[in-house]
């Protein structure tokens, strides 16, 4: 009858199951533009992107490659305790206080120091030019942006304020979503909200 119909429609519905949640991870970090130096290893060929998603780059972890390069744009005690360092550790699959890097050996077998004496000044120079910026101020520049940093367990996201993106970094690039990066084995992108 009517009234049965309406008395189905009316019950409560069973209380819902919860669905398995995914790992994620949250980190809050004063130096989000540290993300940006994935870009730069790209565009150096150190990394692939996903174009190549058979060639990943070089045998330094991208997360490794990231913190060493931003410590030695930085020289910063703020960098080396803010949040992402040790969360870039675990991504790169190392305890945190293990050094980034520990068993990277060059390609032109010079030591991880010598290869970072070479490549982080060739780094600052390109991009206090594309900042159009002293390279004094080019890292700081770049480098220290509040960020969310969410992880999934496929993707990174790294969210900035619309309102404190410098207009040098957007019309850099270096702002630009990476995508599928195979050393990273996640799609990374950059939002801006």
């Amino acid at each position: 009858s009517k009234d049965e119909g309406a008395k189905v429609w009316t019950q409560a519905a069973p209380a819902a199951t919860p669905l398995p949640r995914s790992l994620r991870e949250i980190v809050e970090t004063q130096f989000g533009g540290v993300f940006y130096l994935i870009n730069v290893g790209i565009a150096l060929g150190l990394y692939g992107d996903f174009t190549s998603p058979g060639s990943p780059g070089i045998d330094l972890p991208i997360w490794d490659f990231i913190v060493l390069v931003g410590d030695r744009l930085m020289n910063d005690e703020q960098f080396r305790t803010d949040p992402a360092v040790p969360f870039l550790a675990r991504l790169a699959g190392r305890d945190p206080s293990d050094p980034p890097g520990a068993t990277f050996v060059p390609a032109g077998g010079e030591t991880i120091e010598e290869w970072l004496d070479a490549l982080v000044p060739r780094i600052r120079t390109r991009v206090a030019a594309a900042l159009a910026v002293n390279e004094d101020a080019a890292a700081s520049l770049m480098l220290r942006r509040t960020a969310r940093v969410s992880l999934s367990p496929s993707h990174l996201d790294i969210a900035f304020a619309l309102e404190d993106l410098p207009i040098q970094i957007r019309l850099t690039g270096l702002d630009r979503n990476p995508g599928f990066v195979p050393a990273a084995g996640l799609t990374i992108s950059f939002s801006y909200v």
